[in-house]
């Protein structure tokens, strides 16, 4: 919400309602304030049980011996 803009704005409304504009300007930026907030609490804690789910993964060796493209060759053939 650029300030300028929003001065622009309210300067353009007949006096009456300057005050509503302000308000709903108000009310928006509550809004988004509390849905941002929002956000990254739920990101916070999605973050936080990756984290521990981590930790307690079991680690699985990928492969115990290292075949040549050679060897590779024969065990296709067969």
């Amino acid at each position: 919400m650029d300030p300028e803009k929003l001065a622009s704005t309210k300067e353009a409304l007949p006096p009456e309602f300057q005050d509503i504009f302000m308000q709903i300007v108000q009310s928006i930026r509550e809004a988004m304030g509390y849905s941002i907030s929002g956000v990254f609490l739920f990101g916070a804690i999605v973050i936080a049980f990756a984290i521990i789910v981590t930790i307690f993964l079991k680690e699985v060796p990928l492969r115990s011996t290292v075949k040549t493209s050679s060897e590779m060759e024969k065990v296709e053939e067969k």
